[in-house]
């Protein structure tokens, strides 16, 4: 909207003016209340009445092929719908393929089916979340997938216990999402105690921890006739050291822990590479390329904590 100068009035008073296109959108009148909130060196204003109440958000999809059910839910679940319809002439034929699907995602319920459509109704409050513990809770699943993994590696039967937590990561990637993107909104942001950096902040740790999560995913797929190789388990483990080492860092705001991670550039490289050609073998070569991800995902972690130091 560009540069607004500041006015002062009066002895100790200052205005600034607000953009007519804006005061036309909202629906602005004199009188009405504006919402602001305070962050260092910004002020953000959002447009409430003094009578205001939050109109439910609703949205009508209409479903042709199985494959569009999974995209459309996630994208409308994350953007904070509260009423969802599901149409489609065969929608019996995906009942059951949206009743499971639903399950992943936290606060969903489905609350009225016909011949032709579903409606689902979101009942998540985030006035129940605290951010922080929510993303503890969401590393400890991941770091719990890194054991199972390690475990399965050694020859014990980890695999399903893998797959199952990689479900509850997905479950709650999808509702830090969400949260976050609601978190936007000034009075959001206020009930979750969040500044707009910690928003960022978070949302970028939610994504790369998310992609860590798959890795593991992929390299168990990958190493089910592979099991047992010492020197794949010790690189593993120290790629697992590094991301614990960023993550300790990310919620420890550990500035030095950080740097030691981002720097180490070289190290988990070079032994990557010097297994690679000892074993000289594509279906290593696929899982040792995912190990190699999982390092970089980490040091982005990393720096994360350097890019969005917490106030």
């Amino acid at each position: 909207m560009g540069l607004r100068r500041v006015i002062k009035f009066g002895r100790s008073s200052y205005v600034l003016s607000l953009p007519s296109s804006w005061i036309s959108r909202n629906k602005i009148v004199k009188g009405d209340f504006l919402e602001v909130i305070e962050e260092p060196g910004t002020l953000i204003i959002e447009a409430k009445t003094a009578d205001h109440v939050e109109n439910k958000k609703e949205i009508t999809i209409f479903i042709k092929d199985e494959k569009e059910i999974k995209a459309k839910i996630v994208s409308i679940y994350v953007n904070n719908y509260d009423i969802i319809q599901i149409v489609s002439p065969n929608i019996a034929k995906y009942s059951k393929i949206i009743r499971d699907l639903i399950r992943s995602f936290m606060g969903l319920e489905v609350v009225e089916e016909t011949e032709k459509k579903i409606i689902i109704q979101d009942f998540f409050d985030i006035k129940n979340i605290n951010i922080h513990e929510t993303m503890q809770r969401f590393n400890r699943t991941l770091k719990m997938m890194m054991e199972d993994s390690i475990a399965f590696m050694q020859g014990k039967d980890t695999y399903d216990l893998i797959f199952n937590k990689e479900e509850d990561l997905n479950r709650l990637t999808f509702m830090l999402f969400k949260v976050l993107k609601k978190a936007l909104r000034p009075k959001n942001m206020e009930i979750l105690k969040l500044s707009p950096q910690e928003i960022i902040r978070n949302w970028e740790a939610v994504l790369f921890i998310e992609r860590v999560g798959d890795e593991i995913k992929r390299i168990v797929r990958d190493a089910v006739e592979l099991k047992n190789n010492v020197k794949l388990i010790e690189l593993m483990q120290m790629v697992y050291d590094q991301y614990n080492n960023a993550m300790t860092a990310y919620f420890k705001n550990d500035i030095e822990l950080a740097l030691i991670v981002t720097l180490n550039k070289r190290k988990i490289p070079e032994k990557a590479d010097a297994l690679l050609s000892m074993l000289n073998d594509k279906q290593y070569a696929k899982i040792i390329s995912k190990i190699i991800a999982i390092h970089s995902y980490s040091r982005t972690l990393a720096n994360c904590v350097l890019r969005f130091e917490s106030d």
